[in-house]
């Protein structure tokens, strides 16, 4: 299986909120293509439904860092950012 098959049949599991069966196909995209964007952003949405936001932070940092024009990761690190309590100010 390709590291894009991995990240596609991971989103399917994640979808249906199979998070361990999602995790590791995305780490097994990761294993393929360390810097896979999906694989990351992904890994990073998975952290941070259970409840580590830092590590949500680190990972979707991650992907961006290789695409920075993926608005879906943005609003997700904005998500992260907001669970650590880390909010813009006006």
């Amino acid at each position: 299986m390709t590291g894009s098959e991995a990240v596609a049949l991971g989103l399917q599991h994640h979808g249906a909120g199979r998070l361990n069966e999602a995790d590791a196909l995305y780490r097994q995209a990761l294993a393929q293509d360390p810097a896979s964007i999906d694989a990351l952003h992904f890994l990073g949405v998975i952290a941070l439904q259970r409840g580590a936001p830092s590590l949500a932070v680190e990972l979707i940092s991650q992907a961006l860092s290789h695409n920075a024009a993926n608005a879906p990761a943005h609003n997700n690190l904005g998500l992260a950012l907001a669970a650590q309590g880390r909010t813009a100010k006006r």
